[in-house]
């Protein structure tokens, strides 16, 4: 079992002073008026085991499966409540060719093998043996899960300092546990029966590998001087240890600009909701320094990708590339508004909307 607050070796470099490479866009894919490329709303993006690319499409309730140029290949799913059916869709991944899609509306993982739905996986909310619950489950490429072990329902106040990650086998049972998420600092506060998201908050990130072979946690607390640590932890669905890291860089100071703006938004939204404002305010909390990371993908081949911050005005974001034994290796810039879902090799998968929200496809290319 790994707890994503203990400490892994560090070789000393910096997160900033990693050699930076180059990316260049090399495709886009969208079109407002074509059938094929007009996309609703992208809520997951996969480059698939042959080089087509997986768009998920939550409203649709289906996957466009596209070549690497643009031309459809097939759709699969459609939106409904019965077998092969979507209704929320929330992630998609690979157990060896086949295509599973995890759909958190019908609580179940669905498998499709040439686009023809092979087997299906129910999930619900499963009780253990104290009376909590298991939510949503990851697939592992060996045949059992990665589930999060929620506080009891009905629980009263904030969850418990420290969330259980589950192996779950097909038939709901607990095999074991995995790791667990530190869960000190909170994400929401609680006004009575109302319940708001903080400003910021340094909940650990969490991912399993799309394609089953790891479990990566990314543990980002609150720098308190002038050094952010990163604690990078990846697991294998045996439970034994890949890689525990830390990972260093300088902290970012949360401006006075960014905390007033941050401010503003929440006291905007005050007046539609139950929250007295004072109240709120009272109950704030703002942090010294930003957290030093926001999103994380795991990649092909065991790459794990982090972003950081570079300076919150800038229009780019800094990804760390990490290698499969947990080095960091170098860094990339990439447009702040592109969504990364998935890296394969030197290529880039993401989204970005135009002024209307609506989604186009893109790859960029790591320059060697």
């Amino acid at each position: 079992m790994v707890a994503c607050t203990s400490e892994g070796p560090s070789d000393g470099t910096l997160l900033g002073d990693l050699p930076l490479r180059a990316v260049t866009q090399r495709l886009q894919l969208g079109a407002f008026d074509d059938s094929v490329l007009a996309f609703s709303r992208v809520g997951d993006l996969a480059e698939g085991p042959r080089g087509d690319i997986y768009i998920l499409q939550p409203l649709d309730g289906e996957v466009t499966v596209l070549t690497s140029d643009g031309r459809l290949v097939r759709r699969i799913g459609s939106r409904g409540q019965g077998p092969g059916r979507l209704v929320s869709p929330g992630g998609i991944g690979w157990a060896a060719d086949t295509l599973w899609i995890v759909d958190v509306g019908t609580r179940r993982v669905s498998y499709f093998l040439e686009g023809r739905l092979a087997r299906t996986h129910s999930y619900g909310d499963q009780p253990t043996q104290d009376g909590s619950f298991v939510t949503v489950q990851l697939p592992f490429g060996d045949g059992t899960f990665a589930g999060i072990m929620a506080p009891e329902i009905g629980a009263v106040g904030e969850p418990p300092p420290m969330l259980p990650i589950l192996r779950i086998d097909a038939d709901g049972r607990e095999l074991g546990h995995l790791a667990e998420l530190r869960h000190e600092y909170p994400s929401h506060l609680r006004f009575g029966t109302a319940r708001t998201a903080t400003l910021f908050h340094d909940r650990p990130l969490f991912e399993v590998s799309r394609r089953g072979d790891r479990l990566v946690i990314v543990d980002r607390p609150f720098p308190q001087g002038d050094v952010s640590q990163l604690f990078v932890h990846a697991i294998a669905p045996t439970g034994d240890t890949v890689f525990s890291r830390e990972l260093r860089g300088r902290a970012i100071a949360l401006s006075e600009e960014l905390w007033e703006a941050r401010l503003k938004e929440r006291r905007d939204a005050l007046p539609n909701s139950t929250i007295d404002e004072t109240e709120y305010l009272r109950a704030v909390r703002r942090p010294r320094a930003l957290t030093p990371a926001t999103s994380l993908v795991i990649g092909a081949g065991g790459w794990t990708w982090i972003a950081r911050e570079n300076m919150r005005t800038a229009e780019v974001l800094q990804w760390i590339a990490v290698d499969p034994s947990g080095r960091p290796r170098f860094r990339i810039d990439l447009p702040r508004a592109f969504r990364v879902y998935d890296i394969v090799g030197t290529r880039v998968w993401g989204v970005a909307l135009d002024s209307l929200d609506i989604p186009y496809v893109r790859m960029y290319e790591i320059e060697p």
